[in-house]
């Protein structure tokens, strides 16, 4: 037994279709933005590594110009 509309049964499997793609891509865009949150505070927490790291050099440039 055939599908009586074949036009709406093509439009119906388009649609599935376009629904998965949009799922797996919103699944890839979370992953991304997931990625990019981590980077995020990586960066940060660098950051305040090589900040602490002058800070402790400049005490120790100053402490040696006070001998």
């Amino acid at each position: 037994m055939a599908p009586l509309d074949k036009n709406a049964t093509s439009m119906r499997v388009l649609l599935h279709d376009t629904q998965a793609n949009f799922e797996m891509f919103t699944v890839q865009v979370g992953k991304l933005f997931e990625t990019i949150h981590e980077a995020k505070n990586e960066l940060k927490t660098m950051q305040s590594l090589f900040q602490r790291d002058r800070e402790t050099l400049t005490g120790d440039i100053v402490d040696l110009g006070n001998y």
